[in-house]
């Protein structure tokens, strides 16, 4: 799935203009990144988390000619998956569509339907 696709889908599930979508992904996507900028963790339960590391300077070798360089300290980002989606990354399509609704109210049954915009 590429951004495109992405934006094609929540513009569908929701209800959204395919614009206001692609909006919300941004901004959301903006958020994470100024998080992690200042060093914050994200977690948004049942997709994961991003964590910052800091990386220690250190010594490294240059492969060709032996000499030992100096690498710098650095920040490093990782993510963890949660736990719904590493169930879903192992069940079936139709498994895992299943268990969407699980983790989105707004996808169970009898649940009633998100405001849209007209």
């Amino acid at each position: 799935m590429n951004r495109n696709d992405l934006v094609t889908a929540v513009a569908h599930s929701t209800g959204l203009k395919a614009r206001d979508a692609d909006d919300t992904i941004v901004k959301t996507l903006h958020e994470i990144m100024v998080s992690i900028s200042r060093h914050e963790g994200v977690a948004l339960m049942g997709f994961g988390s991003f964590h910052v590391k800091k990386k220690s300077a250190r010594v490294g070798r240059n492969p060709r000619t032996g000499e030992n360089i100096e690498i710098p300290a650095k920040y490093s980002i990782s993510f963890r998956p949660g736990k719904l989606m590493k169930e879903m990354a192992n069940a079936s399509p139709k498994v895992a569509s299943s268990n969407l609704a699980v983790a989105n109210p707004s996808m169970r049954k009898g649940a009633k339907p998100s405001p849209q915009k007209i």
